[in-house]
């Protein structure tokens, strides 16, 4: 019986650490996101940016998640250049998403808009 509690406490505890370490990793990538927000505002002309998918919802996010970003304002000529230089900040920490609102789908806006933060504008 012992060993059974020792067994829940090691999990417990492994949980625990991982739910911490995942909080901390979110907190991190949206304070990035923030500054990623300033840079596609003052070099791309963004008028607004929005965070949005699972790091919205912190349980939903994991490890191998990306970071979504949407964007409204950039020219599309800029817009691989943009997402370039945004991606050099999450290097090695996650993948980034950058979604043009203006072409979006319907749906796909309707939802960034309504469950998205908007981090810029």
């Amino acid at each position: 019986m012992a060993s059974l509690r020792n067994y829940q406490k090691f999990w417990k505890k492994q949980f625990e650490k991982e739910y911490q370490a995942k909080q901390l990793l979110i907190k991190s990538l949206k304070l990035s996101a923030a500054k990623a927000a300033q840079m596609l505002g003052r070099q791309f002309g963004a008028k607004k940016v929005f965070l949005f998918g699972s790091i919205i919802d912190g349980e939903l996010f994991h490890k191998h998640s990306d970071l979504d970003l949407a964007v409204e304002g950039i020219q599309p000529q800029e817009y691989i250049s943009a997402l370039s230089k945004i991606s050099r900040l999450f290097a090695g920490k996650v993948s980034v998403d950058l979604v043009p609102l203006e072409d979006a789908a319907p749906k796909l806006k309707d939802l960034i808009q309504k469950k998205g933060q908007l981090i810029y504008g």
